[in-house]
This record gives structure tokens, sequence and C-alpha cells, in this order.
């Protein structure tokens, strides 16, 4: 597989990953396997929305979706994606430490 494929998927996995809602449902599903309405109750909001963002984690690989019975069951495929966006968060708190000394320092 060429570099550029590569790229291209990461990128794909990326998008997945910018979305609040997504990070969100990750955050929820980190250390168990939930049920829609589980993750539903924790999330809020439109049920159509969820079912949609939780379609595009799993057919990225990202989310593995079991049946039993009526319910239907999530949980993250890897650990390493629970720990990318605890780096990205890392990121962005020191980003907002950064920002918020550049602003005492002005001030």
């Amino acid at each position: 597989m060429s570099d550029k494929k590569i790229y291209e998927l990461h990128a794909n996995i990326c998008k997945a990953l910018g979305n609040a809602t997504r990070i969100e449902v990750i955050d929820a599903l980190q250390n168990e396997e939930m049920t829609y309405g589980e993750i539903h109750k924790i999330i809020g909001g439109p049920k159509s929305s969820l079912a949609q963002h939780l379609i595009v984690l799993a057919t990225k690989g990202i989310l593995n979706q079991r049946r039993e019975g009526l319910n239907v069951y999530y949980r993250i495929t890897s650990v390493k994606v629970t720990k990318a966006c605890q780096i990205m968060r890392e990121v962005l708190i020191d980003n907002l430490k950064k920002q918020n000394q550049l602003l005492k320092n002005i001030g």
C-alpha cells in the first residue's frame, strides 16, 4: 500500500474523530460496552443524530457493534483510540494554558 493511501486512510479516521459528539461517545465507551440506549442516556440529543454518529464510528472501524436480542451493543475496537483522544485533549489543555499565560503577560 502506498504512503499516499495510508495518509488518506489516516485522514478518514481523523475526520471521523473530528466531531464533538463522536468524541463524547468515545469518552463514554472508554471503559465499557454499552447499548444504544445507555449511550443516548449519557450523550442526549436527537436519537437519529446519535445513530448516525455511531454508524460513522463503526464504519471507520473505531467501534464494534454486536446484537443481542433487541439490543445493539457498542464498544471501542482498540484502547489506542481512547489514548489518541486523551493525547489530543492534553494538547488542547497545553495550548489553553499557553494562551492563558499570554493573556496574563498582556494584562
